[in-house]
């Protein structure tokens, strides 16, 4: 089935029920990332599973649910060749091993792994972990007059230009994996492209879906000026009662430390009852995953991959 907002309510239910808070299965992932990723739903009364053909004619994210209800769905497909499931957590690697011995080639997915930041230690910056963080958040503080504001109604157009501008700028390169937001081959400090162009996935639809349909994801975010004009935004979604998403963080053209200032400014923004936000995973592009680095993740959560052997 097509995904659509009217699913939000059922898919957001069964994720938290059976205790599923990556970002990769949480409805507004799905919504935003349905076209770029070929994505559809297999929706049921306790289970949904997403066919993603980016990754394959029979790929599909694990199914989330019941565990009698994820094993009949795995067996039905396992029925046609090319099984592959991905996305899965170390319970699913369990899961598979002792349901289904011998039928899976399983491996670590690196390019996977969801990037998982402590709010209190992104809000303080505090100790030489974070020195060089708080020397770029200074240096576009020194050289412009910033401004952050909430997102809302009054501003999504600008952050809809911001996300245009920003496109438009990055689409024009010949490298979309090399870091850009910096001079001198410096790793970027603001939030790298992620499409499909060429066997890449690059998010510029999946952030103006986001933004679009703002209310009816449930989105959160700020917009930040520099010397009165709007420059840069970051924004993301609810993945659970203390965790949140950041999957948008963009400036219309680089500015030295402002890529730091903008996610430092999303971390403060959100409500104290935050203590974890999940940065998603870096698509092995290494640009991303260097600046996901820098950023001092408190840890990773590991994904996996499995393969059919059966056909």
């Amino acid at each position: 089935m097509e995904i659509s907002l009217s699913m939000r309510g059922q898919i957001e239910s069964l994720r938290l029920k059976y205790g599923r808070v990556t970002a990769s299965h949480a409805f507004a992932t799905l919504y935003i990332w349905r076209e770029d990723m070929g994505l559809s739903v297999c929706l049921e009364d306790h289970l949904y599973a997403v066919k993603c053909r980016w990754r394959g004619e029979n790929a599909w994210f694990f199914p989330c649910g019941k565990r009698e209800a994820a094993c009949r769905f795995i067996r039905e497909q396992m029925k046609m060749s090319g099984l592959r499931l991905c996305y899965m957590e170390e319970a699913d690697v369990e899961l598979l091993e002792k349901e289904f011995p011998g039928a899976f080639r399983i491996s670590e997915a690196e390019g996977d792994h969801e990037y998982l930041y402590d709010c209190a230690e992104q809000r303080a910056l505090v100790g030489k972990r974070f020195a060089a963080i708080r020397n770029h958040i200074r240096r576009a503080e020194a050289d412009h007059v910033l401004e952050c504001e909430p997102l809302n109604r009054e501003n999504l157009a600008e952050a809809m230009k911001v996300n245009r501008q920003w496109e438009s700028r990055s689409s024009g390169q010949s490298d979309r994996s090399a870091p850009t937001d910096r001079p001198g081959g410096t790793p970027p400090e603001s939030m790298a492209p992620a499409n499909l162009r060429e066997g890449m996935l690059e998010d510029g639809a999946a952030s103006e879906t986001l933004l679009r349909e703002w209310d009816a994801l449930g989105s959160f975010g700020v917009l930040i000026r520099v010397d009165g004009e709007p420059h840069a935004v970051a924004a993301g979604y609810p993945l659970g009662m203390d965790t949140y998403d950041l999957c948008l963080a963009k400036q219309r053209f680089a500015l030295p430390g402002l890529g730091a200032y903008t996610k430092h400014a999303f971390f403060c923004a959100l409500p104290e009852s935050v203590t974890c936000v999940n940065a998603e995973e870096d698509l092995g592009i290494e640009g991303l995953r260097r600046m996901k680095r820098q950023m001092r993740p408190s840890r990773l959560l590991k994904m996996y991959e499995a393969v059919s052997t059966l056909g």
